[in-house]
């Protein structure tokens, strides 16, 4: 007896959608572990410290792993200018210096 291919597509999915769990919680467990044992600063003042350089409206933060940065993380802000472009600013997590501007 033969599988459908839809029966067969539909487990390889949920396959690989379980395979992802475990990544995405050993990145959260990652990022915990790197907050609690260094001296990381609010995203707010991230944020807050970016405004005179790049003002606008921040239309999305997140912290993330970056090699390039002195920490190894950074706050990702994006901000929408009055001109209405997306300008991307990243922020070392601890010390709160600009390491990179995208526009």
């Amino acid at each position: 007896m033969r599988t459908p291919l839809s029966v067969t597509l539909a487990a390889a999915a949920g396959l690989l959608a379980a395979a992802a769990v475990p990544a995405a919680a050993a990145d959260a467990d990652e990022t915990l572990e790197f907050i609690t044992t260094n001296q990381v600063m609010p995203m707010a003042k991230a944020i807050d410290g970016i405004a005179g350089a790049h003002p606008g409206t921040v239309i999305e933060a997140e912290m993330e792993e970056e090699d390039d940065s002195p920490s190894g993380w950074v706050y990702e802000i994006e901000v929408l200018t009055a001109e209405g472009e997306v300008v991307e600013v990243e922020v070392d997590a601890v010390s709160g210096e600009i390491v990179d501007v995208d526009q």
